[in-house]
């Protein structure tokens, strides 16, 4: 955070110091252009009651048109500058692969330098309500955060493809739930966080598919349980597609007061994971 606003009133002073350079030169141009009218150096008409130098007036005009342009640039240059200030640009060989193949290869116990990696992951508003670290640039903040998942009793699991690369963490249990919700009811939690380029890309079947596969596989619980913001929809219906039905709203202790929504799945027995889906976690 410290650094994004860093940046921010950097842009800002660069724009500012621009306009009055700008504005200098303008000023000694105007100047230099009543000295040629005192010394009589200029050739002078009137029009109008205006003043007029036929030999300078195209000279003028490029001249207002780069500075159109030029402020047209430090406005655009200031505003990449505050857009992107602590958004990670993903790495090309991460990009979302085509429409039908999939990505995930396994799920299995994260390692530290997985958490180290997502702990830093950055969404947009107001899906930022999900970053886990509020300044993703401090080492001693990464560092506590990714020992925490690290823990074994979190149960936090990586999701990674045919490369190991990841692509989405899975938790199971108390992290997985929100302060403020009743969880008295027996029931596994889970929690899931996808790299912020996979979002919005069709892509959170496959990926609450495989989750629920493996919870089934490795906890047989009877009932599973997902939190979700309530303003969240886009995940809302992909649980529900899933078999998941709300079954509490409730204010969280944190983030605002936010709303949120509990959900919850009845199991019949693990023969529901489809065998492909097996495949991917043995």
């Amino acid at each position: 955070m410290r650094r994004k606003l860093s940046k921010i009133l950097a842009a800002a002073l660069a724009l500012l110091l621009a306009f009055f350079g700008l504005y200098g030169l303008w000023v000694r141009l105007q100047m230099s252009l009543s000295a040629w009218l005192r010394s009589g150096a200029a050739q002078v008409e009137v029009l109008h009651g205006r003043f007029l130098l036929p030999q300078t007036a195209v000279f003028y005009g490029f001249l207002a048109a780069f500075f159109l342009l030029l402020s047209l640039v430090l406005i655009g240059v200031t505003y990449r500058l505050v857009a992107y200030s602590g958004q990670p640009i993903p790495p090309a060989e991460q990009s979302p692969p085509p429409k039908g193949e999939s990505m995930i290869n396994t799920i299995r116990l994260v390692t530290q330098a997985e958490a180290r990696q997502f702990v830093r992951w950055a969404y947009e508003p107001p899906y930022d309500i999900y970053n886990i670290l509020p300044d993703p640039d401090d080492p001693d903040m990464i560092e506590q955060a990714a020992n925490y998942f690290y823990d074994p009793a979190v149960q936090c699991y990586a999701i990674v493809d045919d490369a190991a690369n990841l692509l989405a963490f899975c938790t199971f249990g108390e992290d997985a739930q929100v302060p403020g919700g009743d969880y008295g009811r027996p029931a596994l939690d889970i929690g899931l966080g996808v790299r912020p380029d996979l979002t919005g890309q069709g892509m959170g079947r496959e990926f609450v598919t495989a989750v629920i596969d493996f919870a089934c596989r490795a906890f047989q619980p009877a009932v599973l349980r997902v939190t979700i913001a309530t303003f969240n929809r886009r995940a809302q219906r992909v649980w529900e597609q899933q078999g998941f039905a709300p079954v509490q709203q409730f204010n969280s202790l944190m983030d605002e007061k936010r709303p949120f929504l509990i959900l919850e799945k009845r199991l019949t027995g693990i023969a529901q994971m489809s065998p492909a889906a097996a495949n991917h976690h043995e």
